[in-house]
C-alpha cells in the first residue's frame, strides 16, 4: 500500500476546523450553565 502524503496547510485546516467544531460544542454545552441575560455585551 502506498502512502498518501498530504500538503501541510491541508493537515493544519483538518484540524484548525476540528478545534473549531470542539470549541463550538464546549460553548453550547456551558451555555446552559449561565443564567440568561447574565452577559452584557
Amino acid at each position: 500500500m502506498t502512502k498518501t502524503k498530504y500538503h501541510p496547510a491541508s493537515i493544519f485546516l483538518h484540524w484548525f476546523v476540528f478545534l473549531l467544531v470542539v470549541a463550538a460544542f464546549i460553548v453550547i454545552e456551558l451555555k446552559g450553565q449561565f443564567p440568561k441575560g447574565s452577559f452584557s455585551c
